[in-house]
């Protein structure tokens, strides 16, 4: 999941090597980098680059172009027909559909971005949406397409300008089985991305690391730089809602208004609660509750993890972890 750090004694560059090396994007998800193979899937080659980028990488214009944009240099239009370029490397992972629509909707101060393969119905998780009632907020999204080689598109907050979402990296494939699409991100503020393992909140940005998203378990290990988002998908399309805020709360309460509220927990699940594997006994434990109440953070809980057992067997528990704390 972090970096590898590599000493060859023969450098190896295959192709054009022109693509900066913090917006390279993998052209061999999940695989060994191979030189050959990466050449003959019409990806460039680098074993100088050390630890920033991916081996084997996309060439910059890797992707779609649209057919019916009113304006290259940027335009609002909300429905666009997509193609694939036929100069484009191939999807890694089946033949990607010749064909895309690409849609953005309003939803009030909230931007909906979709894109579907055309005359073709897929997937979607079968959870009913709220988006009939307009989000309200005193910021507002703008989406721009535009074309340079291929096609991509910039969410713009209006107020500051500032790109939420910019996709010119490249590198948007679409296959039955293999969806892929690249954004810059905008700040190393970056928190969440579904369940995974992480020592600190804020995400560390100086690591490759991939993201599980909407996933219950660790994701499988890559090596894409985390200036930019690469987001793969394994069926259906690409769904992806921007909420204004313009604070964290707010952000919140947008996103409920849209999915609904989750069920209140019970009421002994209430309250800040603080666990994790490892504890080796009690008295560690009350050493945890004893900083957290020195540095004046709020707990209301405290429980160990499946250590709390003996050897993890069922109806047992650790000797070391048998006092009741008050």
């Amino acid at each position: 999941m972090f970096w590898l750090s590599l000493i060859l004694l023969i450098s190896v560059i295959f192709g054009d090597n022109s693509v900066d090396q913090k917006y390279r994007i993998n052209c061999q998800p999940g695989r060994d980098k191979d030189p050959n193979n990466c050449k003959n899937q019409g990806c460039f080659f680098d074993a100088t680059n050390n630890t920033v980028s991916p081996l084997c990488y996309f060439p910059a214009k890797t992707g779609y172009i649209a057919l019916n944009l009113s304006n290259d240099k940027g335009t609002s239009d909300k429905q666009i027909i997509l193609q694939k370029d036929p100069k484009s490397v191939k999807n890694p992972f089946g033949s990607d559909f010749s064909q895309l629509n690409f849609t953005w909707f309003e939803l009030g101060s909230a931007a909906y971005i979709k894109i579907t393969p055309i005359s073709q119905d897929r997937y979607r998780p079968p959870i009913p949406l709220a988006d009939s009632t307009p989000i309200i907020s005193s910021e507002k999204f703008t989406v721009i397409s535009s074309q340079d080689g291929i096609w991509s598109f910039n969410v713009i907050r209006n107020s500051t300008g500032a790109k939420i979402w910019d996709t010119s990296l490249g590198g948007l494939l679409f296959a039955d089985q293999y969806i892929q699409i690249s954004t810059i991100v905008p700040t190393d503020r970056v928190y969440g991305f579904g369940e995974n393992i992480h020592p600190t909140l804020k995400h560390d940005f100086n690591h490759f690391r991939t993201y599980a998203m909407f996933a219950r378990d660790q994701a499988p290990d890559s090596k894409d730089p985390l200036i930019n988002n690469v987001g793969k998908n394994l069926y259906g399309q690409i769904e992806v809602f921007f909420f204004p805020g313009p604070t964290p709360e707010e952000v919140i309460k947008q996103y409920q208004q849209l999915i609904g509220t989750p069920m209140l927990p019970p009421y002994w699940a209430l309250g800040f609660q603080l666990c994790r594997y490892g504890y080796s006994g009690i008295k560690e434990i009350q050493d945890v509750v004893d900083r957290m109440r020195a540095a004046g953070i709020p707990q209301d809980v405290q429980f160990s993890d499946i250590d709390y057992l003996n050897e993890y067997e069922d109806f047992s528990y650790n000797k070391n972890l048998s006092l009741i704390l008050i």
